[in-house]
């Protein structure tokens, strides 16, 4: 597993009050049953902090799962 994807697993756990060991790179709204919509945007509000990235808003509902977080678009 990349650095990038352990450092958004530990963003993730971190909103969810969840161990890392509880996630991994399939882990989603369909398989987190804490990852409700107000977690969602908690999520997308951190991945922005620790990556110092923008995320482009139209791909807010891209960031259902750890394995999309990578792919959305950042500016």
């Amino acid at each position: 597993m990349d650095n990038k994807i352990k450092k958004i697993i530990n963003v993730v756990s971190k909103c969810l009050n969840l161990k890392e060991g509880d996630l991994d790179f399939n882990s989603s709204r369909k398989n987190i049953k804490k990852w409700d919509s107000l977690n969602q945007v908690k999520i997308m509000i951190q991945i922005e902090k620790n990556f110092n990235v923008k995320i482009n808003p139209k791909d807010y509902e891209k960031i259902t799962s750890i394995k999309n977080i990578p792919s959305v678009q950042l500016f």
